[in-house]
């Protein structure tokens, strides 16, 4: 027992440390870490609107970014649903879940960085003096992505609580501090400011957005869906109150004295 319950631990803890690798790779990738701070070009290499490639793309490449966005999409659109969690749990125990979910986004992540072609015709380009501003603009959401994780239980959100802990693991009541207070889904809403605070816009960023948002407007959808089967009415006037994407302050939403947890063991994620 003692051995499986670490070898559980260390396939979360690598599971996790490989999630946070892929998704610093994208990070980069989207706001050009790699060139704004030339140190880490070497391990940041990959960035979506430029490349060193001297042939134009051409239809085919259009299909394939979006397989590769379809491939993203899936572990989050189907592996997150609860009855496919439910079915996948037959199978695969709980503790052991979440840890396979978060490997199999960040495998579809890291392709997705490493193969997308790149379409570097450019749309618009801010103003040089104003680019700064548009650049820190970005590290912004991407900070708020950060934070908006830890709101939300940041290492039950990859696995690494459900794989450490194993049976002992309870999930944590439906909270809404600081960014929920304003805004249901922040996390979706730093990766938005990320995506389209950009000093450059190429037709392959642009392709990325369109997909991207549309996506995560079905996303929030299921998510909320499942949210509200799980907490009820306590979500119903939650949803009622704070808006969507766009803060409000006046909404400033206070949960009752009393917060219930989510039904089902599974982690509140509301993001």
């Amino acid at each position: 027992m003692e051995l499986l319950t670490l070898t559980r631990s260390c396939f979360g803890s690598l599971c996790y440390l490989y999630s946070m690798y892929a998704l610093i790779l994208f990070e980069s990738w989207i706001t050009d870490t790699g060139r704004h701070f030339p140190a880490f070009r070497k391990w940041l290499p990959h960035n979506i609107d430029f490349s060193n490639s001297k042939s134009s793309p051409g239809p085919d490449a259009v299909l394939k970014n979006v397989l590769l966005l379809t491939l993203f999409f899936l572990p989050h659109s189907v592996m997150a649903r609860p009855t496919v969690k439910r079915r996948m749990q037959k199978a695969v125990p709980f503790p052991w879940e979440r840890s396979l979910f978060c490997l199999a986004s960040a495998a579809a992540l890291h392709l997705l960085v490493a193969q997308w072609v790149v379409f570097p015709t450019v749309l618009w380009r801010v103003p040089n003096a104003l680019q700064p501003l548009v650049q820190a603009t970005s590290y912004v959401g991407v900070v708020q992505t950060v934070v908006s994780s830890f709101l939300i239980d940041h290492f039950s959100l990859f696995g690494l609580k459900q794989s450490c802990l194993g049976a002992a693991y309870t999930p944590e009541a439906f909270q809404c501090n600081f960014l929920y207070k304003y805004v249901r889904h922040p996390l979706y809403l730093g990766l938005l400011i990320t995506f389209f605070a950009t000093p450059v816009m190429t037709v392959g960023h642009a392709l990325f957005n369109a997909i991207i948002v549309c996506w995560m407007l079905i996303a929030i959808q299921l998510e909320e869906h499942d949210t509200a089967a799980c907490l009820g009415s306590q979500y119903t006037a939650y949803k009622a109150k704070v808006p969507m994407l766009i803060p409000c302050i006046s909404a400033s939403f206070k949960l009752p004295s009393e917060s219930s947890t989510p039904k089902g063991g599974h982690v509140n994620k509301l993001d």
